[in-house]
């Protein structure tokens, strides 16, 4: 029998021929490394200055719209959530000040790495894993499980962190082409055209799966959970950038769609990586700065706009530069 998901705000059930799987977004399964209290209080006290975001920081990237090219073939997007006129959706209850973040990476001139705490000594938070891997940015992975496991497909070359298809995840995310001529990183939907799993395994070392949020022809994907929550997604432009997106402003999925279709954005694909406190993006390059993290429906901003605590989290995609 196919997995059943069903989402509730920060909590994914998946569940399986007669066994069940939570995993929180909040932070209560997540993260913890270590089983017992005092093992987590010990680590929390060590983690608590990487979780904490750094602040108003000089060179960090502008909290308003507009774009800024941080490194050669890395630029940092702002832009308002507003819709705009014939989008055919509502903002619904979105802040006027709410902006979406993206983060566009050429992958001519940067790779991305699969970073997950089974192969990697555990959780850390967004800055912890970059630091310790000396990675520029980085982004989450997937949705997961309690034991820190993704809840789709994800493999990187013979490491395999989940090898089954999730039938539920109808999405695909593949980087590092196994041949010449391949795109160096593709999201694929399951049902669209010409689209076959083990062809996709056999030309891409690493895959990873999860929801998809534009369709086949990159229009919005429907979404039937009303839940709103900060959201975290990995897109392909239509010049074949890899796009990092994050909204830390809670949000449903379906308004976020909508705005990820327009067509200012310039989005062939995208998938869903992670909804609620533990949905971030960070960047860290020469002087340049940026730090996001999601809030879930009902909490209020950090004064002055800053993000809240990093939450640690196990699996994440990195963007390192090609040598």
């Amino acid at each position: 029998m196919g997995a059943r998901t069903h989402r509730w705000p920060g909590v994914l059930v998946l569940a399986c021929a007669g066994a069940t799987a939570v995993a929180s977004a909040a932070g209560c399964n997540r993260g913890a490394v270590g089983g017992t209290q005092a093992a987590r209080a010990r680590e929390e006290r060590a983690s608590r200055d990487d979780r904490r975001p750094t602040g108003r920081l000089q060179g960090e990237v502008a909290r308003t719209p507009g774009h800024t090219e941080v490194a050669p073939g890395l630029v940092v997007e702002r832009v308002a959530f507003s819709l705009g006129a014939g989008s055919g959706t509502s903002p619904a209850q979105a802040p006027d000040d709410t902006l979406i973040t993206l983060l566009r990476i050429d992958p001519a001139r940067w790779d991305l790495r699969l970073l997950t705490a089974h192969t990697h000594g555990g959780s850390r938070s967004a800055p912890q894993w970059a630091r310790a891997f000396q990675l520029t940015a980085v982004i989450n992975a997937s949705l997961y499980l309690p034991d820190q496991r993704s809840a789709g497909l994800m493999v990187d070359g013979d490491v395999v962190n989940n090898g089954r298809d999730n039938r539920r995840f109808g999405g695909f995310l593949a980087f590092h082409p196994q041949r010449d001529g391949l795109p160096a990183v593709r999201i694929c939907g399951r049902d669209c055209a010409g689209f076959d799993l083990a062809d996709l395994r056999a030309s891409y070392a690493t895959i990873v799966q999860s929801y998809r949020l534009l369709d086949c022809a990159g229009k919005p994907m429907t979404w039937k959970d009303e839940k709103r929550y900060g959201i975290s997604a990995v897109a392909v432009d239509r010049r074949g950038w890899v796009v990092f997106v994050h909204c830390a402003t809670p949000l449903g999925v379906r308004e976020f769609n909508a705005r990820l279709a327009s067509d200012d954005l310039a989005l062939a694909s995208a998938i869903f990586v992670e909804g609620g406190r533990q949905a971030c993006l960070y960047l860290a390059v020469g002087q340049h700065r940026l730090e996001e993290v999601g809030r879930r429906e009902g909490e209020e901003a950090e004064p002055g706009g800053g993000p809240g605590i990093f939450w640690p989290v196990p699996n994440v995609i990195g963007v390192v530069a090609r040598s």
